[in-house]
């Protein structure tokens, strides 16, 4: 049986509770939101979440808001989000501390909160089977200009992953990924393979018409209803950088 790599690998029980707490203020840092389910079933072991939720309320660790997302499949009815006292628990982990707006949030209104819950998993199974060694999202990488994805996945075998997933809730978000695979591509190669994971064919469809080599794809600084384009960019050859996987919705995909 494939040994479960653990975010809280601490033998005594004492202190594997403890990394488990930090663990999960850590991962919220990280991600901005989650909800209580992923938690509890899907980053940690049921020995290792038990009373997980119980104690990060009653320490003020954490606090939840209702999702004001009206669109979106099977949208979650609230989302957990870090207090003061939950964020000065995580961020003095980080010499470079990233910011953290949902300390003022009263609701979620995140249009992608179904598609940030489901990378969420996919990180977590992708962790726990051995393939990810380590993982940042893109609140954590400077603002240099890169067109940086919305997740790294740095793997055990030393491939570094720039990983896009897609569950048809964002257009808008759908459009700058684009955007952004065709940037990085005339770019000083950052990423061994860019990944793309959606749950409906017609998803990967879609990428697959607007990502046609030799088309120009419109780049807009805003909202593009409401801008004029400021530049075009030519689509590359994709079909040897993009590696694609469809999954039922909110499936499972280990990355090999």
């Amino acid at each position: 049986m494939a040994s479960v790599h653990t975010l809280a690998p601490n033998l005594n029980p004492e202190g594997r509770t403890k990394e488990v707490q930090l663990a999960a203020m850590d991962w919220i840092y990280r991600f901005g939101s989650t909800t209580r389910a992923f938690l509890l079933n899907d980053l940690f072991s049921p020995e290792e979440s038990q009373g997980l939720d119980r104690t990060l309320f009653t320490q003020g660790w954490v606090r939840s808001l209702p999702c004001g997302i009206r669109e979106g499949k099977n949208k979650p009815e609230a989302v957990l989000v870090l207090t003061e006292k939950g964020l000065e628990k995580v961020v003095d982990r980080y010499a470079q501390p990233f910011p953290y707006p949902e300390l003022n949030w009263e609701e979620c209104r995140d249009p992608r909160v179904n598609e940030r819950i489901w990378t969420q998993k996919l990180t977590a199974a992708n962790y726990h089977s051995g393939g990810i060694a380590q993982f940042w999202t893109r609140r954590m990488f400077p603002e240099d200009g890169y067109p940086y994805p919305e997740m790294e996945w740095a793997m055990r075998d030393g491939r570094i992953l720039a990983i896009n997933v897609d569950n048809g809730d964002c257009f808008a978000a759908r459009h700058k990924n684009c955007v952004g695979l065709c940037e990085r591509e005339r770019l000083e190669r950052r990423y061994d393979r860019e990944v793309l994971i959606a749950d409906q064919y017609e998803i990967i469809d879609d990428y697959h018409k607007r990502l046609k080599p030799g088309d120009l794809l419109p780049v807009w600084e805003n909202d593009p209803k409401d801008f004029v384009p400021v530049e075009h960019i030519s689509v590359p050859d994709l079909h040897h950088r993009l590696v694609v996987f469809l999954s039922d919705p909110w499936g499972e995909v280990l990355v090999s």
